[in-house]
């Protein structure tokens, strides 16, 4: 038996990934892939990867329009939420948009963006409209790579809009489509982990879109913006949720919001869904997507959340929230396995370019690295994982490492084969996967494993 045969069989993982799978599935008709990674709130790789297997073993059948379990499933309509009676999102000006949002700056990895796909940017549009004033407003968005504001703007002509973002070329690009669709709004180039805003207590909502982070760390930087320009009884609204992150992941997240003074109110699950990178999936996903008849769109999804603000953020030392060193944070993401496939030198090229003049050390160049490689270990169960790291510590030659290696495998039971064991030493030292072969699958299974365990990128 290879290691790869029991992953699928028997690691928590991918157990509970069938499970979560077929339950949406089972849940409801499932057309495609997108609606599939959307409901199961699992990324487009982990999803592609369990539904190969459920097909492999009979499980589920993938139909023209379809995708079907053994049971029958049941019709579960989506809620949309309802914008505010005074302004509105048409559908001629979604069209419009649409259009307009086709040309779009390249993603800046460096500071992890990935966009909402347009219908869902429509869908958190009508969402920010709920919340706003009756009358003339100010709605104020920090960072907007996923383009919401010119949807904002245009369908409320009396607010008034400004966009902060460390990247000209997202802002660039928010002028020109709101600019397109009749609409006005104000643009500032600033690295939000450094700045102080214009806005003190001005904002009736601000709207974020923060990375998750296992402390709150990254949130709290953000969130502690959102505190200081927000009016008193002010709604934040922002993300929480990641579908790449396990239940539970965004705990301390909320706990940073709560010391900030803001207040939960509502809750929207899954309503934000992702784009899929042209460039994302390799060449075995590829291969799957074409034997099963689907296509992605969707990567993954996030939850929106609204909060109010009902008291003072605790300032200390002039500044609101915790220290956050977004430069490392930043260098960190030179090393993610995306950026590496969308070509580290232009993403660094990309940042040094279009970033706030304070941003200079986020290229991605900084003198202290850390090993690239991914955390291959992480498919052993803690206490041989414990007994690996104990031996590699002593382990000097390649000899000595192999041992170490299957030594942990040996001590939990579990079969691997040669060619298994020199890929996962190769992970542990690269993030590059295998683009098609018997190995592909295995460093996918690594790969699904480790963004789901991994609490920060500079940690």
């Amino acid at each position: 038996m290879s290691l790869a045969s029991w992953m699928r069989a028997e690691h928590p993982f991918f157990k509970d990934l069938y499970r979560e799978l077929l339950a949406s599935i089972e849940a409801r008709h499932i057309h495609d892939l997108d609606e599939l990674v959307i409901t199961s709130r699992r990324t487009v790789r982990t999803t592609l990867l369990g539904l190969n297997e459920l097909v492999r073993t009979g499980a589920v059948a993938v139909e023209p329009d379809q995708i079907v379990s053994k049971r029958p499933t049941k019709d579960t309509p989506s809620a949309t939420p309802n914008s505010g009676p005074s302004c509105s999102i048409t559908d001629a000006l979604v069209e419009k948009y649409t259009s307009l949002a086709e040309s779009r700056e390249t993603p800046a990895l460096l500071w992890s963006q990935r966009r909402l796909v347009p219908s869902s940017a429509a869908e958190r549009a009508a969402y920010i409209l709920r919340w706003l004033p009756p009358q003339s407003g100010t709605v104020v968005f920090l960072g907007e790579d996923d383009l919401v504001s010119p949807l904002v703007a245009a369908s409320c002509p009396q607010l008034n809009v400004h966009v902060y973002d460390i990247d000209a070329a997202v802002l660039e690009t928010a002028e020109r489509v709101s600019g397109g669709l009749g609409a006005k709004l104000q643009t500032h180039h600033a690295d939000l982990s450094k700045a102080v805003l214009e806005h003190a207590e001005q904002a009736d909502v601000v709207v974020s879109d923060p990375f998750p982070t296992g402390d709150g760390s990254f949130e709290a930087m953000f969130w502690s913006q959102v505190a200081r320009i927000l009016k008193p009884r002010g709604i934040s609204i922002t993300t929480i949720a990641p579908s790449h992150k396990p239940i539970g992941f965004d705990r301390a997240a909320l706990v940073r919001q709560q010391e900030l003074g803001l207040a939960l109110i509502d809750l929207q699950a899954d309503l934000g869904r992702y784009e899929t990178f042209p460039f994302e999936l390799s060449e075995y996903e590829r291969q799957v997507l074409q034997r099963l008849g689907l296509k992605s769109t969707v990567s993954m999804t996030k939850s929106l959340m609204a909060a109010v603000k009902v008291a003072p953020p605790i300032v200390g030392n002039g500044k609101v929230g915790p220290d956050f060193d977004f430069a490392a944070w930043s260098s960190a993401t030179a090393d993610h396995y995306l950026t590496h496939q969308a070509g580290k030198a232009e993403q660094q090229d990309l940042a040094a370019n279009r970033g706030a003049a304070s941003t200079a050390e986020t290229s991605g160049d900084r003198s202290e690295k850390k090993n690239s490689g991914m955390r291959a270990d992480l498919v052993l169960p803690d206490s041989a994982r414990a007994t690996l790291h104990q031996m590699l510590s002593s382990a000097g030659s390649d000899d000595q490492i192999r041992q170490s290696w299957r030594g942990a495998f040996s001590e939990a039971s579990i079969p691997i084969l040669d060619e298994e064991l020199h890929e996962l030493i190769r992970l542990s030292k690269s993030a590059e996967v295998s683009q098609a072969g018997a190995l592909a699958e295995l460093g996918l299974m690594v790969r699904a494993i480790e963004s789901w365990e991994r609490k920060r990128m500079d940690a």
